[in-house]
C-alpha cells in the first residue's frame, strides 16, 4: 500500500509549487492550507491555462497506472 501511495507523488511538484508533490490532494494555489482534490489539474483549468491542464492530466494519468500497476502486482 506505501508503494501505491507513493507511486501518487511528483518528482517535480505541482506547477508554481514544487515542495508538494501530491496528484491526488494538496493545499490549493490561492486557498492557504485548504486541501484542493487533483490540484494539478483544477488550477489549470481554473486558470485556464490548456498546455498546463493536459500536461497535469499526463502526470496524473501515469501516476494513477503505475499505482494500479503496483496494487494488481500485489494482489496476484
Amino acid at each position: 500500500m506505501r508503494d501505491a501511495e507513493s507511486a501518487l507523488l511528483s518528482e517535480q511538484g505541482l506547477p508554481k509549487r514544487p515542495f508538494y508533490k501530491h496528484l491526488i490532494y494538496a493545499p490549493g494555489e490561492f486557498t492557504g492550507y485548504a486541501a484542493v482534490v487533483i490540484p494539478g489539474v483544477t488550477e489549470g483549468i481554473d486558470a485556464k491555462d490548456e498546455a498546463r491542464t493536459q500536461a497535469q492530466i499526463d502526470a496524473l494519468a501515469a501516476a494513477l497506472n503505475k499505482s494500479a500497476a503496483i496494487l494488481d502486482a500485489a494482489a496476484k
